[in-house]
């Protein structure tokens, strides 16, 4: 394996990882929207950018008490 390569990618991680990462996007929110070609190798692709966390959330303001 190279020393550019994700373990289990068949594509590098270099330059154009941001543009396999675009398509795999497009791909997950409309499989129509890729060639067969890329639909084939999308389906069982898993991305190597790891997801980013769910905001926290804002804890609840207290109400207001007697002024």
């Amino acid at each position: 394996m190279a020393a550019d390569e994700a373990p289990g990618s068949a594509f590098p991680t270099g330059q154009n990882a941001w543009l396999i990462e675009e398509m795999f996007a497009r791909y997950q929110a409309d499989p129509g929207s890729v060639s067969a070609g890329w639909r084939d190798f999308f389906a069982d692709y898993r991305s190597h950018i790891p997801e980013a966390p769910p905001p926290e959330a804002e804890p609840p303001t207290p109400p207001a008490g007697p002024a």
